[in-house]
């Protein structure tokens, strides 16, 4: 069976474009990953749908 590839390039709508939101959304992914890297004991990190993250300690009062 042969497959036959179209070389013609997709036509985009730029009006439809997500790269502002794909820019943050990379953004926040690599900031808790930092934040996740840098825990100390006795720290959680939450992530959160409403905020970007937040710390946690049990060992705070």
């Amino acid at each position: 069976m042969s497959h036959t590839i179209d070389p013609t390039p997709l036509i985009n709508d730029p009006a439809r474009e997500a790269v502002d939101p794909m820019c943050g959304y990379s953004y926040q992914i690599l900031r808790s990953v930092e934040a996740w890297l840098g825990l100390r004991d006795g720290e959680i990190l939450v992530l959160e749908g409403a905020r970007a993250f937040r710390h946690r300690s049990f060992l705070d009062a």
